[in-house]
């Protein structure tokens, strides 16, 4: 309850972490360090279910604008990827056609655009591009972005947050998706 009372356990892992609500509130995605996946347990309690498997570490990082599955950060083989893990219990595919590189990525509100930061050797830009395919248009050139911010896009759409060093410190910054300003 919002004052606190009849808190429910959803979890019994050592090292449950990284929660993530379902658009529809109804589940919530979580990391486990029990295997390094992806799980899924319903917000009013219950039985978790895994949604990913294998050598890499699996964090969710959010959820699909309709709630069809989980976005996660696949780290440990290879280059980072941004995956989604279908809640139907479908493959784990690629949110989008992401360029070579560690890509963490989060779709805008409405699902048509994708934001996400780039990091080759050591130097992160932020890009967006259209979930549908289509070039990738660069914001940032700095090349001194790169925390993961699950939560980029404003809620209209036109804007994404992002951290940068650019003036010597870590700052919060926002950029125009339509003019980069």
């Amino acid at each position: 309850g919002a004052d606190g009372s009849n808190p429910v356990r959803l979890t019994h892992g050592i090292w449950d972490i990284r929660p993530a609500w379902s658009p529809d509130g109804r589940s919530i995605a979580y990391y486990s360090d029990h295997n390094a996946d992806v799980w899924v347990v319903p917000s009013a309690g219950g039985e978790s279910r895994q949604l990913t498997s294998g050598a890499a570490f699996d964090n969710p990082s959010g959820w699909l604008p309709d709630g069809s599955g989980v976005i996660l950060i696949r780290q440990g083989v290879g280059d980072d990827q941004t995956l989604v893990a279908p809640l139907d219990g479908g493959a784990v595919r690629p949110l989008f056609a992401a360029p070579a590189g560690n890509v963490y990525a989060y779709p805008s509100p409405d699902g048509s655009k994708v934001a996400f930061i780039l990091n080759r050797g050591g130097r992160g830009t932020v890009w967006v591009q259209a979930m549908a395919g289509g070039a990738p248009r660069q914001l940032t050139t700095d090349g001194l972005e790169g925390a993961r911010l699950e939560r980029m896009w404003s809620p209209d759409g036109r804007s994404v947050l992002f951290t940068s060093r650019r003036t010597g410190t870590q700052d919060i910054w926002v950029a125009n998706v339509e003019t980069g300003a």
